[in-house]
């Protein structure tokens, strides 16, 4: 759902850039901010908000974060049961590429156990943008927090 999001965001003719939509674009660094700064920080993330329905009218907030928290259980269940086709599905070719590298550098006989419990996504920032080489190619980026108390296990060697 989120890269259908990326992809009608995305407009003009397809390049190579186009294929990172959806990864992490500019990390997010929460600084403290003055009264000033959160109020323009909360501001500029509710215009792009109002901006990114516009273009995309099924998209709320409440449906990301659910999507956003279902997206980080599956991706947990992915690694624990070394599933590379999932993880190819599911994450972004740079982000998927990191993931397999760890997979396969994993003894082929163990296995992992991975157990999230009260899977709960909390907005952090949400930004339109374009791409530097194309101004009519728009984005969302859309930050989110995942809190979760889980377990993950490996046996012992």
């Amino acid at each position: 759902m989120l890269r259908q999001w990326a992809r009608r965001l995305s407009v003009g003719p397809s390049s190579a850039s186009a294929a990172e939509f959806g990864a992490v674009i500019d990390p997010f660094r929460q600084q403290p901010l003055s009264v000033w700064g959160s109020a323009s920080s909360w501001l500029s993330s509710t215009l792009a908000v109002g901006k990114l329905r516009q273009i995309e009218p099924s998209w709320t907030v409440p449906n990301f974060k659910a999507h956003a928290a279902e997206l980080y259980t599956q991706v947990g269940h992915a690694l624990a049961a070394s599933e590379e086709q999932t993880l190819a599905r599911i994450t972004t070719p740079s982000c998927f590429q990191i993931m397999r590298q760890s997979l396969r550098s994993r003894p082929r006989a163990e296995r992992h156990q991975w157990e999230a419990m009260h899977v709960a996504a909390s907005i952090k920032q949400v930004r339109i943008g374009h791409m530097e080489s194309d101004r009519e190619r728009h984005y969302a980026q859309v930050t989110c927090e995942v809190h979760s108390p889980r377990c993950a296990a490996a046996p012992p060697r």
